[in-house]
């Protein structure tokens, strides 16, 4: 049963917050921590991979170094908060952002 609760507890508790320069990701007991500068692009995603994600309503952040898929739930101002702060990253017509 503690098994259980610890588990229950690392899966709903996922968070993702953005700085003026970083967006984090919380997962349990751990953050990721992704420079906002290095991300690539911004694509929805169906995947069912392991990744910090509630929802099948996904996407897919590729950064250097590396690529995570999350589940924000306002995805549109998730888009929104990540070009007002990386204006280098524009629509690609496809429902996604990808670094110009």
């Amino acid at each position: 049963m503690p098994g259980a609760i610890l588990l229950l507890l690392i899966f709903f508790n996922v968070k993702y917050s953005l700085s003026d320069d970083e967006l984090f990701v919380k997962n349990g007991f751990s953050t990721q921590r992704i420079p906002l500068k290095d991300i690539i692009y911004i694509i929805p995603t169906n995947s069912m991979l392991s990744a910090p994600a509630l929802s099948l309503e996904r996407i897919e952040i590729r950064y250097e170094g590396g690529s995570i898929v999350i589940s924000p739930k306002d995805k549109d101002g998730f888009y929104r908060a990540i070009q007002e702060r990386v204006p280098a990253l524009e629509t690609d017509g496809d429902d996604g952002l990808i670094r110009n």
